[in-house]
């Protein structure tokens, strides 16, 4: 009897595991002058985001999802993630902003210093950046149901 249930628990997790992963996502640039991450000074100076008072804003990023929407993930002080969708048309209207300001912020010359550490610290950071993975979400599930039909064993064998 407990061979019969291991092995329906074992055709079962083989069959539908895959479908307790979620998909991965991508650090999307808006901007060259911001890279990956838009941060609380670059907030400042190209008046994004009016939505999120200096004070709370951290940084932010924005990615994209496998079926193709795109997700902006902002951090604030307060320890805390939002999420919302963001439409390819608000990208635009952010990366022109930037255009039409980028004069006051890259004329200076630490200003374009600064651009410059700052795109080299957000490719350092998209390498680091971790994103769920399908594979690893596999992974986790299978480990439970395995862990699941382990206990079943032992329930069923008393």
């Amino acid at each position: 009897m407990s061979k019969k249930i291991f092995l329906i628990a074992a055709a079962f997790s083989v069959l539908s595991v895959s479908g307790f992963s979620q998909t991965g996502q991508s650090v999307v640039s808006v901007h060259p002058q911001v890279g990956n991450v838009i941060d609380s000074t670059e907030k400042r100076v190209f008046n994004l985001f009016p939505e999120y008072r200096n004070d709370v804003y951290v940084a932010a990023r924005v990615l994209e999802n496998e079926d193709g929407t795109m997700t902006l993930r902002v951090e604030t002080s307060k320890n805390k993630t939002v999420e919302r969708e963001i439409t390819q048309d608000e990208i635009s209207k952010m990366n022109a902003q930037i255009n039409n300001s980028q004069w006051n912020y890259a004329g200076d010359e630490n200003a374009n210093n600064n651009s410059q550490q700052k795109k080299k610290k957000n490719n350092q950071q998209q390498d680091n950046t971790t994103t769920r993975s399908p594979e690893m979400d596999l992974f986790w599930a299978r480990v439970i149901v395995y862990g699941v039909i382990i206990m079943l064993d032992i329930l069923s064998s008393r």
